[in-house]
């Protein structure tokens, strides 16, 4: 019996000391019937030569005039995709060897499953981390979906039959960088608990400049902002759907701009400390992250006013701390 095709997906822009590991990564795959699409974002380094330098005719190298907007690349790969599945991949990410095998097996054992994806790990971090800790797969479902963005770009492998159903990506520039997440609660609108994400670690989620320090910063009150009208005009297009949850997660998206306004105030002493512990209309649920956080920060800021180094304990514990005031949503999620 053949074995279906897979198009995989690689949009990119100036990747070229990083694509070709990628590259490699996919041609490493024990399923070995793909191709593989690079839709090269207008690069001006030479991605491209480092595409060609791969003598692989399953490699497509498409360049297209410099848009910025990594849906328009998806959607021009996806236009011209001749596999039963298709799979998507960041340029700078990496794929282990049994992903495509894996996620193969599951979907065309489960006819209900239109899209799997999987569990993964950072790197190349000092602290590497798993997505998920869950001991089982698990179903996704649209009021899950939500609470955050648990399906990872790059792990995901889909029916092309899904394209047919519900279109292409929005290529809206309110989206940039939540085209996907908008994408996925679209595909849960046709059909509920289609998505199931896989609890083995398949793929190595690139971080990069990563430190401690950046994960202590407190929250840009205008970056919160703009994404909180991100998931306005996501979530608008699903209120006739699921309005309750709905108007719930946007509240929630909405205190925690409100609470990015307080830690910034605290941070510029605008406000004083004391005030905020006494302060009965926040929530203690409030207050105590944003009060773990501004003595992090304070904590960073002695270390570096007499240039001390963190024992690497203390480092590791932080770091841990930050990632799960941050992704809370997602901490409980995979806790469960």
């Amino acid at each position: 019996m053949k074995k279906k095709l897979v198009s995989v997906i690689i949009p990119t822009y100036n990747r070229a000391n990083l694509i070709g590991e990628t590259i490699n990564s996919v041609l490493n795959q024990t399923y070995q019937n793909f191709e593989i699409l690079i839709i090269d974002d207008g690069s001006t380094d030479n991605t491209k030569t480092v595409v060609q330098s791969f003598k692989d005719n399953r490699i497509k190298y498409i360049l297209q005039k410099h848009c910025g907007l990594p849906a328009k690349a998806r959607n021009k790969g996806l236009k011209i995709a001749k596999g039963e599945f298709i799979a998507f991949l960041d340029s700078d990410d990496i794929w282990l060897p049994q992903k495509l095998g894996k996620q193969i097996d599951i979907i065309e054992k489960n006819p209900d499953i239109l899209l799997v994806s999987t569990n993964g790990i950072t790197f190349p971090s000092k602290y590497p981390f798993k997505f998920f800790s869950i001991k089982e797969n698990k179903r996704i479902s649209f009021k899950l979906l939500l609470k955050g963005n648990f399906v990872k770009n790059s792990s995901v492998l889909m029916k092309k039959s899904v394209i047919d159903a519900i279109g292409l990506l929005d290529e809206n520039f309110q989206l940039k960088a939540m085209e996907d997440y908008d994408y996925w609660l679209r595909l849960l609108k046709y059909k509920d608990k289609s998505i199931l994400i896989l609890k083995e670690i398949l793929i190595k989620y690139r971080i990069h400049e990563l430190s401690i320090r950046e994960y202590s910063r407190f929250k840009d009150p205008k970056h919160l902002l703009n994404r909180y009208k991100t998931y306005q005009y996501i979530f608008n297009k699903y209120k006739d759907y699921n309005q309750r949850d709905i108007n719930y997660q946007l509240k929630s998206k909405l205190n925690q701009l409100n609470t990015s306004k307080i830690e910034q105030n605290l941070l510029q002493r605008k406000i004083n400390l004391f005030d905020l512990i006494k302060d009965k209309s926040m929530k203690i649920r409030t207050k105590i992250p944003v009060l773990i956080r501004y003595y992090i920060h304070k904590y960073f800021n002695f270390i570096q006013l007499f240039n001390c180094k963190l024992p690497h304990y203390c480092e590791l514990a932080i770091f841990k701390i930050n990632f799960i005031l941050r992704n809370y949503r997602l901490y409980i999620f995979v806790k469960k």
